[in-house]
Order: structure tokens, then C-alpha cells, then sequence
């Protein structure tokens, strides 16, 4: 599975830091394999993932139209 890649790429909104959303996404991802395919969860961990964050620059912009952070959300 050397060859298999898997790029996560979040939507646009406010994101809590690279580190926590990285943290929570793989932790969901880990879980629904376990969950439905538990088999395969080995080899989940034979695929490199990239994980694409742009969150600073999204926030910079949403902040621009006014609209507000809310931690307690995430």
C-alpha cells in the first residue's frame, strides 16, 4: 500500500489549531474503520496522509467580514 496516499483537506470556517484538528480528524477516521471495517485498520496505517491547513488564513478572513470565533463550538 506504499503507493497509497490520502490528503485531508478542512473547509472553510473557523478550525481550532493544526495539532488539535489533526488529532481529532485521524481520531474519527481511526474510529470509523474500527467501527466498520476493523480488518483494515492495519493497513490504514500503511497509507501516508498529508494534511492540508489553511485555517490561519481562513480565519484572517472571516474575522475581516465580522464573524466570530467560538471555541466552545469546537
Amino acid at each position: 500500500m506504499g503507493d497509497k496516499r490520502l490528503v485531508l483537506i478542512h473547509g472553510r470556517d473557523f478550525k481550532p489549531n493544526k495539532s488539535n484538528l489533526k488529532t481529532l480528524w485521524m481520531q474519527a477516521l481511526r474510529h470509523g474503520i474500527r467501527r466498520d471495517h476493523p480488518t483494515l485498520l492495519d493497513r490504514c496505517d500503511g497509507v501516508e496522509m498529508d494534511f492540508v491547513y489553511y485555517g490561519q488564513h481562513s480565519a484572517k478572513c472571516l474575522e475581516e467580514e465580522k464573524r466570530e470565533y467560538d471555541n466552545l463550538a469546537n
